[in-house]
């Protein structure tokens, strides 16, 4: 194949991976499933595009994502509040990292098709993606990163001082978008050292001059970011503690040394060593070992040239690949070393991993196929055009490592309508339906902030994130809202006249709430909105709450596995016109799908003298979410309101509990059965 046939091939195909990035992005973009982090920065940007800064009610200055929030307020101000307009900058920000990794590939590794590999891979990564078309500062900060990666390595290896001051400002930038990037400052310095030892460059007063300049803008950039970190804790804001204080405090937050390693391999661990990376990491521990030898006999031939006082010759082109790929090795080590080994496992998250490490990580990987074809194939070929028949292997190769990728990506695209998380939806429904004197709660302020301008009640019972306001109450950090977090006060707020709506993640009601809490929710809050991910409740009248403790065992077996362990009645006795308050406490693996429950008062002739009947929290609970209800043996209260007559004579009574079926009438079976009639018995009660 000629040279020029190879040039346009390669004008053709770098430009469509980067295209084909931004289609990908825009159409994740387009299903709108959302990251609940990104109402923060939407409801940030919008104050910004409002009021010039992104400070929130309570006087919080929102400074995670800082030039991104600043970025997408500019285009509220210039078009409108859009929540796809407030990601869109995203898809060109990831975009821009794929084609930033094409350019690492050429530029650091000297080979084109390994950046067209690496930008493969980062196109198809369903991470990369995600944050891709999220309303995150995310693809902003892994762009910068890429860059400034770049940056250094032209700056030391051709000695540049002009590099190196552009990469102090693109990674003070990436600080300012993301302060996780943080974890990156020993990795810049074990790159340069390690670049330094084989020789790649020599020191200079420039470079000492650079360096000053490259601490002092990471300074700035860490010192704002401190300023700005909310305050770590009640007890810290009670204290009034000064900046030192402060920085403490956020150091023990964010820093634990030793880490914990077991929770930083359940976090880390299965990106490397599961598909579709799994892979990539075999072909990246290739490259790293491949560039040690390659530098270790580079060494050997310099130590033999010294000893014979002859001048070294040209470095082979092998050589100066490793030298490559030692620095993207020891930027990703030096990275994945100080998330394991000092973060705090709270902040062990995967999304920071991916932010700082992927594009190296992919980058080696591709490094790797490449070796292991000079292996296998006629090295004097390796160095052609990948478009030329000799290629064919590393074509094929290249393929197959992104195989793996495709099923997850497509799984992360057919989320279906209408998303997820779409927080956004919800509070309009409620907005739409919002009455005067209505009160707001969630567990997520901003957007209700944002589409509301009203939340009154911050529902969360762990990890709050609390601000102690001037009257000593605790609300939540963005709105100032009350903080409710314990079950006691949320009965409180939902007894009174007024109408509550609760806005929570479905997630959250069913895995993070405490079960008698979970279960106040779902006995007396009406679901009126519940897609995408997140749903809206109102409460209505005559709540009372459920028993705490089970006073009445029974362990009545219904056929299908569920078990009526017993009850609790308020009160325990029977009064004619009055209204037993029953809470059952069912065991089991789920509740039968569409079947009443009834509850029978019968008298000593086996009369129904009362009787109510009703689907176990509405039929709200979707069949997936009952192995969470039940979790670890866990019971699930259940309220009943059983009205007696005011007539009801004097005499011996008992209770029946059992299900049916509302369309047929068939009733599901007891093991055991003493009532006869597939119910079970509670018990007899004496009217005197």
């Amino acid at each position: 194949m000629s040279k020029t046939n190879s040039n346009w091939l390669w004008r053709i195909a770098i430009p469509s991976v980067i295209a084909a990035a931004f289609a990908l992005r825009i159409e994740y973009l387009s299903a709108f499933t959302f990251h609940i982090d990104e109402f923060y920065t939407l409801t940030a940007a919008n104050i910004t595009a409002e009021n010039g800064a992104p400070v929130y009610p309570t006087g919080y200055f929102y400074d995670p994502g800082l030039p991104y929030t600043i970025l997408i307020a500019l285009i509220f101000r210039l078009m409108g509040f859009s929540e796809a307009m407030g990601r869109f900058p995203a898809v060109i920000f990831s975009a821009l990292a794929v084609a930033t990794t094409y350019w690492l590939g050429a530029r650091v590794l000297r080979s084109k098709r390994v950046g067209l590999v690496a930008a493969l891979l980062m196109t198809v990564s369903v991470d990369s993606l995600a944050w891709g078309g999220s309303a995150r500062a995310t693809s902003l900060a892994q762009f910068l990163v890429l860059l400034s990666a770049g940056l250094l390595w032209v700056g030391l290896t051709r000695s540049s001082s002009k590099h190196r001051l552009l990469f102090s400002l693109s990674y003070g930038l990436a600080l300012f978008s993301h302060f996780a990037t943080v974890a990156l400052f020993p990795a810049w310095l074990v790159a340069g050292a390690g670049l330094w030892w084989a020789k790649a460059f020599k020191f200079s007063k420039s470079l000492l001059r650079d360096s000053l300049f490259f601490l002092l803008a990471t300074g700035i950039a860490l010192f704002s970011g401190v300023i700005f970190q909310p305050p770590p804790s009640v007890e810290f804001q009670n204290g009034n503690a000064g900046l030192d204080a402060k920085t403490g405090a956020l150091s023990n937050k964010f820093l634990q040394i030793p880490s914990d390693l077991a929770h930083a391999w359940k976090a880390y661990g299965g990106y490397f060593t599961e598909l579709p990376h799994l892979p990539v990491t075999l072909l990246a521990l290739l490259a790293v070992a491949m560039a040690v030898w390659q530098l270790k006999n580079y060494e050997l031939r310099i130590t033999n040239y010294e000893l014979k006082n002859q001048k070294p010759k040209t470095q082979k082109p092998e050589t100066r690949n490793a030298f490559g790929a030692l620095y993207l090795s020891l930027i990703l080590l030096a990275t994945i070393a100080v998330l394991t080994l000092v973060i705090a496992p709270h902040w062990q998250r995967n999304r920071y991993l991916v932010m700082q490490a992927s594009g190296f990580f992919f980058l080696l990987g591709a490094h790797g196929l490449r070796e292991i074809i000079a292996l296998l194939t006629n090295p004097s070929v390796i160095r052609h055009s990948p478009f030329t028949i000799h290629h064919s292997p590393f074509i094929i190769l290249g393929f197959a490592i992104l195989f793996p990728f495709l099923s997850p990506l497509q799984q992360t695209l057919d989320v279906g309508e209408p998303g997820w998380n779409r927080y956004d939806l919800a509070f309009k429904h409620v907005r739409d339906n919002l009455s005067e004197g209505d009160k707001v709660m969630t567990m997520n302020p901003p957007p209700a902030w944002l589409y509301l301008r009203q939340n009154d009640y911050y529902l969360v019972e762990s990890s709050p994130k609390l601000l102690l306001k001037p009257d000593g109450a605790l609300g939540d950090r963005y709105t100032g809202a009350k903080w409710i977090g314990e079950v006691e006060e949320f009965n409180q707020v939902i007894a009174q006249p007024a109408r509550v709506w609760l806005v929570t993640q479905e997630f959250w009601l069913f895995n993070s709430y405490e079960p008698y809490l979970q279960q106040q929710i779902l006995q007396w809050m009406d679901k009126k909105w519940g897609e995408g991910g997140v749903w809206a409740l109102s409460s209505r009248p005559g709540m009372w709450e459920l028993a705490r403790e089970m006073e009445t065992p029974v362990n009545g077996h219904f056929e299908g596995g569920v078990t009526l362990v017993g009850f609790t009645a308020q009160p325990p006795a029977l009064h004619p016109g009055d209204v037993m308050r029953l809470t059952l406490f069912w065991r089991g693996e789920k509740m039968p799908y569409h079947r009443k429950i009834f509850v029978q008062l019968r008298n000593s002739d086996n009369q129904s003298v009362a009787q109510a009947d009703h689907f176990i929290y509405d039929e709200k609970v979707p069949s997936s979410r009952w192995q969470a209800l039940f979790k670890d043996g866990q019971a699930v209260r259940d309220g009943v309101s059983l009205a007696l007559p005011p007539d009801l004579p004097s005499g011996d009574y008992k209770i029946l509990v059992g299900f049916y079926d509302p369309d047929t009438f068939e009733r599901i079976g007891v093991i055991n059965d003493q009532s006869g009639e597939a119910a079970v018995i509670l018990g007899e009660f004496t009217l005197e």
